[in-house]
This record gives C-alpha cells, sequence and structure tokens, in this order.
C-alpha cells in the first residue's frame, strides 16, 4: 500500500490531517503519496477500496456457457479480461466458445469438490491467477411439495448448487483473491431472495441463503481488497420460465445493468422489478404476497406450469 495514490480529494484530505500532515486546500492533481499504515480506519477503507477498474482481470464465470454468465462473459471479454467460463455440458461450452473464441472454457460439475479443485487447477497451470469470480450458475425447479414425489431430491440439487456450491468455491479462491491489488466476487442472486416464488421453493431458499451468505462475507471482508457484489434480477428469458407470461429482461441487458453498477460500486446491484419487490417486501408484505399469487403465474395455474417445466434445464 505504500506510495498508493488517493482519487478522492476529500479523502486524501482526511489522510493527511489523520497522519497530521499540511496540504494545500483545492488541489486534485497530483497528489503526494501517502502510506496508509498512520489513517483512521475511514481513510483507510477509503485507501484499500478505490474505485475498481473491470478490465486487465483474471475472471472465472460458473454457468457461462448461457444466459446472464455467457452475456457477462462476452461483455467482459471486450474489456481486455481473461474470461475462463466452467459448466457441466460440454456441447454448451463449445457452442459458447464457437461464439466467441476469446473465452476460455472449463468443463466442471461445481457441486462436485474434486471437480473444482481440477478446474482451478488448470486455471494456474495456464499461469492465470483468478482476480474476479462470478458465482453465477444455478437450477430451479417449479414443483409443488405436497404433490411432487421428487420434491425433496429436486431442493437438494438446488440447494447444492446454487448455495453450497458457490460457498465452496469461493473459500478455495479467497487465498488467490486476498493476494490481488484488486479483487471482487460477484453473487447471481434473485429478486427471489428478498421474497420467495411460491411455486419453487427450493430454487428461492438457495437464493435466500447466498443473499445470507454474501451479506456476512461482505462484512468479513470489508478491510480487505476484495470486493463483494450482488446482483438481484428479475425474471430473465431463460429455459426455467420459458412457460412463463409477462416482461422478462433479455440476458444481455441484464450483464449491461449488473457491469454498469459494479463500475459505480454498488455493491447490492438490483435491477428492473426486483426494485419493486425489495419496497413492497419492507413497505406492504401482504399486498406484494398476494400480487405474488397472481404474478407471474398464478396459484391455480401452478400444477400445469410444473408439468410443462418438466425436463427442461
Amino acid at each position: 500500500m505504500g506510495g498508493e495514490r488517493f482519487q478522492n480529494p476529500r479523502t486524501h484530505n482526511l489522510a493527511i490531517a489523520s497522519c497530521g500532515g499540511v496540504d494545500k486546500p483545492g488541489r486534485r492533481d497530483h497528489l503526494p503519496p501517502l502510506r496508509t499504515e498512520c489513517l483512521g480506519k475511514k481513510a483507510r477503507s477509503a485507501a484499500i477500496f478505490r474505485r475498481m477498474e473491470l478490465r486487465g482481470h483474471t475472471i472465472l464465470i460458473t454457468g457461462g456457457a448461457g444466459g446472464i454468465g455467457l452475456a457477462l462473459a462476452d461483455a467482459l471479454s471486450r474489456r481486455e479480461n481473461t474470461v475462463f467460463i466452467c459448466g457441466r455440458t460440454a456441447a454448451k461450452l463449445e457452442a459458447a466458445r464457437q461464439h466467441n473464441s476469446r473465452l476460455r472454457t472449463i468443463p466442471c460439475d461445481i457441486t462436485k469438490e474434486e471437480d473444482v479443485r481440477q478446474a482451478l487447477a488448470r486455471i494456474r497451470n495456464a499461469g492465470a491467477s483468478v482476480s474476479i469470480l462470478v458465482n453465477n450458475a444455478a437450477v430451479g425447479h417449479p414443483y409443488s411439495l405436497a404433490r411432487d414425489s421428487q420434491s425433496c431430491q429436486k431442493a437438494e440439487q438446488e440447494i447444492a448448487t446454487n448455495l453450497l456450491a458457490p460457498i465452496r468455491l469461493t473459500t478455495l479462491l479467497l487465498p488467490t483473491l486476498l493476494q490481488q491489488p484488486a479483487a471482487a466476487i460477484l453473487n447471481v442472486t434473485s429478486g427471489f431472495a428478498l421474497w420467495p416464488w411460491f411455486i419453487a421453493p427450493g430454487y428461492s431458499a438457495s437464493k435466500a441463503g447466498l443473499r445470507a451468505f454474501t451479506l456476512a462475507l461482505r462484512v468479513q471482508l470489508r478491510n480487505t481488497r476484495v470486493r463483494v457484489f450482488e446482483a438481484l434480477p428479475p425474471l430473465v428469458d431463460t429455459p426455467l420460465i420459458a412457460e412463463v407470461r409477462g416482461k422478462k429482461l433479455p440476458p444481455h441487458l441484464v450483464a449491461e445493468r449488473i457491469l454498469a453498477g459494479m463500475a459505480k460500486d454498488r455493491l447490492e446491484i438490483v435491477i428492473g422489478k426486483s426494485r419493486l419487490i425489495r419496497i413492497f417486501a419492507r413497505l406492504c408484505p401482504g399486498l406484494l404476497q398476494r400480487v405474488l399469487l397472481r404474478y407471474p403465474v398464478k396459484f391455480e395455474e401452478m400444477e400445469n406450469f410444473s408439468r410443462n417445466a418438466q425436463g427442461r434445464p
């Protein structure tokens, strides 16, 4: 940290005062280098969390062969980053590589620890060191807990993929991320992490769990150079909700808003109608519950929706 320059003149002045020095007011350019050992907590935190440039990073994106993951991979690869994507299906990874030759693909089932360790070893063997981790991979199933005999197995798969896998991957990568001059973890949750979607109980529970993990992780890493972001997208045009009526955002638009939020250091990036869920969950939870009984799928139509969704990835 010795010799770093502060980009924010207010932070610079605070640092000067904390060190007992003197600085000329109004100077905004060519700020002298400052040591952070003598800074107070506020100035030291500002020194660590200088605005992050989304260029020149090595990035690992789970579930990067389609949907939001592929859209993020495309956008980040255009910004002079080295982007690795991982997924379980070799054919989808190959299609993603054909779509964008800049992407580096790694077959990996993130629910299996051995697969994850091998994937990280492949990145290291390629001479790369991950500085941004995107926990994006997720599965979701619509089902009735009372009528679907496979509901418990589906919930176990959702929790293993959507919650336990990001926790494991984050834990394994943290030593590497902590060594970087600037690093980030982006966890993609959902608006339904704020209030459950009744036709997808396991998915909602797993995303709420990932949100809680994200909040705890952010506090634990607050005095490091690792930023912890959370993106809460609304309904996105993916196979899971192909039968759902109503407006669904395209993945590329969600990716654009996520990256715009990260560029502005918004640690919680709430997108589209997820904002409404957040507001109504706080102010009018009863009204929110009544709305979600009819939108985006009516409660009476749940059985048909679940039946139509069977077999979709």
